[in-house]
């Protein structure tokens, strides 16, 4: 279909050039056009110009066809124009409509008027028809003929595929062509030959409404493998987005899932934390509970990440828990130093004792026997239990006066000095540092001096 089509527009560019030269050729038909083969190659001779007009006056002196009542030309190919009986008003639009007359029959192997047809008509209804019958479509010609099967095969094409082919933009090339109304037709041969060109490449064709969804299915045809691919490249991106939405969205959910259970191990810890909290030194049990909460809401930490509100807030709570048990821890180290205190007079006890002291400070970081009081106090104050060691530096004074009484080392002012110095220095309490400095001043006082401190 394609070789025929382009030997068409071969056909329209030798016309073109008639017309070029100022000749209206008014006899185009399948007779009066030669194919040869030169190197191989099909190429279109257009011949017999003896009816042929001169667009700009006579031919010749003696240009007998196109006198008045004269008709001119082959009744199948012929234009409206031509079939009256006056031709003078003949330019090249006529030659426009044989040739789609021409592609007429190149399409559906018929002319819109058959030769039967005409043959049976007289000339003037012949001349009748030709002015005022318009043509079937080609593509519905074909369709409603009884030789489809061969023209398709002439065309090495199925039959559905040969009106497949021809339906839409030859329909619309062929129509226009063979508009009654010149005025409607292709201006130009060429203009013709160029929708051909236009067709052939999947271009939109200018004889078609140019409605934006024609335009685009032509556009799509012309470049239906960039289409294609960019399509599966949309796809491919589309499916891979869809099934990282699907992932951030089932990740989300079992982020919002394990930040609940987070929330609800975060509760339980803190009721068990403030059960411990008001425990006695000798109850086990909540701290116990506590602490295995606290380690659950840790494990459930590390599982993975949860809400940045809730990782703060446990957080927190896990930083809180852990002050409150070391505060727990050195508070039981130095009731089991006083328990052993009251229960325990011998001189080795008494010493061991004041090891313990020893030992409970350097874990805290803290050698009062080394470092200047002020360091000591300052170490105290910044201590997360700085009350406790308070107590306990007060504790350890009076460990050391009990192994000098009873012979051991003796507790001189000046190797005692430094520790009450340390200690006052370190109690932030006003009212016990009041108390304290009154005690280890070396001066009696009364119950009036305590409540000026106290006040």
């Amino acid at each position: 279909m394609n070789e025929r089509l382009n030997l068409f527009r071969e056909v329209c560019q030798a016309i073109q050039h008639a017309h070029s030269k100022g000749i209206i050729h008014r006899d185009i038909k399948p007779n009066n056009v030669l194919v040869a083969r030169y190197d191989n190659q099909p190429v279109v001779k257009v011949i017999d110009f003896g009816v042929a007009k001169a667009t700009g006056g006579q031919l010749t002196e003696r240009t007998l066809h196109t006198g008045f009542g004269a008709i001119v030309g082959s009744l199948e190919y012929m234009s409206p124009e031509q079939a009256n009986l006056n031709q003078l008003d003949i330019d090249t639009r006529s030659d426009v409509y044989s040739l789609g007359v021409l592609l007429y029959e190149l399409l559906t192997g018929t002319t819109p008027l058959s030769t039967n047809e005409l043959r049976r008509a007289g000339m003037l209804e012949s001349l009748r028809l030709i002015r005022e019958v318009e043509p079937h479509r080609p593509s519905a010609r074909v369709s409603t003929a009884e030789s489809l099967a061969s023209l398709a095969a002439n065309r090495n094409l199925e039959p559905s595929r040969l009106t497949a082919t021809i339906k839409g933009d030859l329909d619309w090339i062929a129509m226009k062509a063979l508009d009654k109304d010149r005025s409607r037709r292709y201006e130009t041969v060429s203009a013709l030959a160029d929708e051909v060109q236009r067709f052939l490449l999947g271009e939109p064709v200018l004889a078609h409404p140019p409605t934006a969804i024609y335009r685009m299915s032509k556009h799509f045809r012309r470049y239906w493998r960039q289409w294609t691919t960019a399509a599966a490249i949309v796809f491919l991106i589309t499916f891979s987005l869809t099934i990282l939405w699907s992932l951030q969205s089932q990740q989300r959910m079992e982020t919002a899932a394990h930040t609940q259970r987070v929330n609800d191990a975060m509760v339980e810890a803190s009721a068990s934390l403030n059960a411990a909290k008001f425990s006695t030194i000798g109850q086990s049990a909540p701290w116990t509970a506590a602490r295995a909460a606290a380690s659950r809401l840790r494990e459930l930490l590390e599982l993975r990440s949860v809400a940045a509100d809730t990782q703060t807030a446990a957080q927190e709570f896990l930083e809180e828990y852990q002050f409150l048990e070391a505060d727990r821890q050195l508070a039981e180290q130095i009731e089991n130093v006083v328990i052993m205190s009251a229960t325990q007079s011998d001189l080795a006890s008494w010493q061991q004792m004041d090891q313990q002291f020893r030992d409970l400070f350097l874990n805290e970081g803290i050698d009062p026997s080394q470092l200047p009081p002020a360091e000591v106090a300052a170490k105290i104050r910044n201590h997360r239990s700085a009350l406790r060691l308070s107590d306990a530096l007060e504790l350890w004074i009076g460990t050391k006066g009990q192994i000098a009484s009873l012979g051991g080392e003796p507790a001189t002012a000046a190797s005692m000095e430094p520790f009450a110095i340390a200690m006052l220095a370190a109690d932030t309490d006003p009212v016990r540092s009041g108390i304290r400095k009154l005690l280890y001043s070396g001066k009696p006082f009364t119950a009036g001096q305590v409540d000026d401190v106290v006040a």
